[in-house]
């Protein structure tokens, strides 16, 4: 009986030799070299299956005519026996075709290139777990990790930790990766391997935090690795633990309120939270209806200037229905308000500087008629200008309006919000504080400046007068001339 079985696999290999382009001598010659049924492809490397070829080639009798092709087809059928073996399919002889020696062929050379490019060191690790980390995203994390790890026969090192031992009945698979990922046994000589290189790497990980209590002694001097995640896995994936992650996730949401753009809680910041508690529900099982979502986005923004905003989503098919689709419009909604802000702002900038310079071309005739310091803020004088009183000048409202400010009608004072009035009040006294300082330090740097004079603190002393008594300081002695310096009291005392 067993002949038989060895006969008849030989007659289906020999088959299956023939498919991919060896003659009867060729066969007889590779049979004679111990290639006698798919599973001796097992044993045979790359290198050996390329000397044995070589050697048929170049024998001195009867030497065979086998290309380069045909030594590809035969190393892609021992790569196609190991890839069955990994994933515990049946080894067919009759399943391998031409068509399937040409398509393993191409993945055994895209193989190649990828090994040559790839660098286990380029793949970074995740984030050690540590006591405010998240179990659902660490876990996550890892399985991205060892999916970039090859392990032995190419196959990622995230089977290790798969969740089933076996595969379901009728599984598809979307890759032949997924397949492997999938199928691979958690058994031999490859597995051993693979899986206590993986518990090096999860020991790493959770050393110093809370998650090595839960790794036995025994796990830890096997190095398990697939018996260390499935420690973990029972103790944080077990209800008690998901239930309080939930509680967690629904108080955030609970918690959270948009009132509006501020410094330390924008609505990026917002919707991220909102967003994130919404995706742990969903890892943890419990997810939320993406209406339900929407409403409660909606219940959580009070800031008025969202109310259209928020408006065109309730009567939106597409985003009453789509979380996403609704915070990406409610994000764009306030970044249109906010540049909206920013040109109102550098409007109102941009007028009072226009007015600064008005005030600053200013040179009055008044009763002061001396040289006029063109940044000083005179009180009264009768000429054209923008004096606090009188004048009749371009820049005069009413006498209401001094150097730095902006005069805005009713009307249009009326019509701007109240975060607009605020802008014009605060970037109107800014710039009344600029033009007082300005002034002021121009002055002083008149008397600091004096060349040919005596110190300026004595002419700020005082000044000697023509009958040789000293008058208080109350002009400052410029470049041939005097000028009134501070207040009523300097305005009405003249020197001759």
């Amino acid at each position: 009986m067993a002949d038989q079985d060895a006969a008849l696999q030989l007659a289906s290999y020999r088959l299956a030799l023939g498919r991919i382009g060896f003659n009867q001598a060729a066969q007889d010659a590779l049979n004679q070299h111990g290639f006698n049924s798919m599973y001796n492809m097992l044993i045979y490397s790359k290198d050996q299956i390329k000397r044995v070829c070589t050697v048929l080639r170049e024998r001195p009798v009867a030497p065979l005519d086998i290309s380069l092709e045909q030594e590809q087809f035969l190393t892609a059928m021992r790569n196609w026996v190991k890839t069955r073996v990994r994933t515990n399919r049946p080894i067919d002889p009759d399943l391998f075709t031409r068509e399937v020696a040409v398509a393993e062929a191409i993945k055994m050379v895209n193989q190649t290139e990828e090994i040559a490019l790839e660098k286990d060191t380029d793949v970074k690790a995740p984030e050690k777990f540590k006591l405010n980390t998240k179990w659902i995203v660490f876990a996550e994390a890892v399985d991205t990790y060892l999916n970039r790890l090859k392990g032995q026969g190419r196959v990622p090192l995230n089977y290790v930790i798969r969740t089933l031992y076996e595969p379901e009945d009728n599984a598809v698979f979307a890759t032949e990766q997924e397949l492997m990922i999938a199928t691979a046994p958690l058994t031999g000589d490859q597995y051993d391997i693979d899986n206590e290189r993986v518990f090096g790497i999860i020991k790493q990980l959770i050393l110093e935090g809370p998650a090595w209590a839960y790794i036995t002694d025994a796990i830890n001097r096997a190095k398990d690795g697939r018996e260390a995640w499935l420690a973990l896995r029972a103790h944080y994936e077990g209800e008690s633990f998901l239930n309080k992650q939930k509680e967690e996730a629904y108080k955030t949401i609970e918690g959270l309120h948009y009132k509006g753009e501020r410094l330390t809680f924008t609505f990026e910041h917002f919707s991220g939270l909102l967003t994130r508690s919404y995706n742990d529900l969903q890892r943890y099982g419990e997810p939320v209806l993406e209406s339900k979502k929407v409403r409660d986005l909606l219940v959580k923004i009070s800031d008025p200037k969202l109310e259209s905003a928020k408006q065109a989503v309730r009567i939106n098919v597409a985003y009453k229905n789509d979380f996403s689709m609704a915070v990406n419009f409610l994000a764009e909604s306030v970044e249109t308000i906010d540049r909206s802000k920013t040109r109102n702002i550098s409007a109102l900038n941009q007028n009072t500087n226009n007015s600064n310079r008005g005030a600053r071309n200013f040179r009055g005739r008044g009763r002061n008629n001396g040289r006029h310091n063109p940044n000083y803020l005179s009180r009264g004088g009768h000429g054209r200008g923008s004096g606090r009183r009188g004048g009749r000048g371009r820049n005069n409202h009413g006498g209401r309006t001094m150097s730095g400010s902006t005069y805005i009608p009713p009307s249009e004072w009326n019509a701007m919000s109240y975060d607009q009035r605020q802008t014009f009040l605060q970037t109107r006294a800014a710039s009344r504080i600029q033009a007082i300082t300005s002034a002021l330090n121009d002055d002083i740097s008149a008397i600091t400046n004096v060349s040919g004079h005596q110190p300026a603190t004595q002419q700020i002393a005082g000044v000697q007068t023509a009958s040789g008594s000293v008058t208080p300081a109350q002009t400052v002695v410029t470049q041939g001339s005097s000028q009134p310096f501070g207040g009523r009291a300097a305005h009405s005392s003249r020197t001759g």
